[in-house]
């Protein structure tokens, strides 16, 4: 079964969202966290990756324009090292009949790391059709952040299982930049990546 999990993921990694919608709550050195809400088109591709363009921002400190690009970086950064770990090779521990949202769920756990990067998660998957329902992550890279993420999943209606909105709580490690930040993603209107 995780073979087949493995290769929906891989289809749906093939495909990206044309627009984001993101709020988020940022708070640095002590301070009362500043919501900000921004959407975000996708404008162009750059060595096979997505780049977007900001297209509407509402409240964000300092250099707005600036922190939307390098907030939707990081999530994208995030969603990256997430799906690194849906390969078929990965040592998964498997545990069947998990609840969630009211429904059991078969539960892969799954370990990485590396020297400054450790990466734990759960992929919830439903086990008549192997589609991903969400994967919990939790996610340290040394010196750079630490990030705990919710990655929910829907059914388009092609059958595709597509991550349709990621809750995100992470706290940055950058020497002189430190700060938190809650983050929920919603992506919609897929797209194939050029080949």
């Amino acid at each position: 079964m995780w073979r087949k999990t493995v290769e929906r993921a891989q289809a749906a990694h093939l495909l990206v969202a044309s627009e984001i919608d993101m709020n988020a709550s940022i708070s640095k050195g002590g301070q009362p966290a500043s919501p900000a809400h921004f959407q975000s088109h996708l404008s162009g591709w750059a060595q096979g990756k997505p780049v977007y363009t900001t297209t509407e921002l509402d409240v964000l400190p300092g250099a707005a324009k600036k922190n939307g690009q390098a907030i939707s970086t990081m999530m994208n950064s995030i969603v990256d090292t997430e799906q690194s770990l849906l390969v078929p090779e990965a040592k998964v521990r498997r545990v069947d009949a998990q609840r969630l949202d009211g429904k059991n769920w078969t539960v892969f756990h799954l370990e990485d790391g590396s020297v400054g990067r450790k990466m734990t998660a759960r992929v919830w998957v439903d086990a008549e059709t192997a589609c991903i329902h969400q994967i919990d992550t939790d996610l340290h890279l040394a010196l750079y952040m630490d990030a705990r993420v919710k990655t929910a999943y829907a059914i388009d209606a092609q059958g595709r299982c597509l991550p349709g909105k990621i809750d995100a709580d992470i706290e940055i490690l950058v020497p002189f930049k430190g700060g938190k930040m809650k983050m929920t993603q919603s992506a919609t209107d897929w797209i194939a990546r050029p080949l």
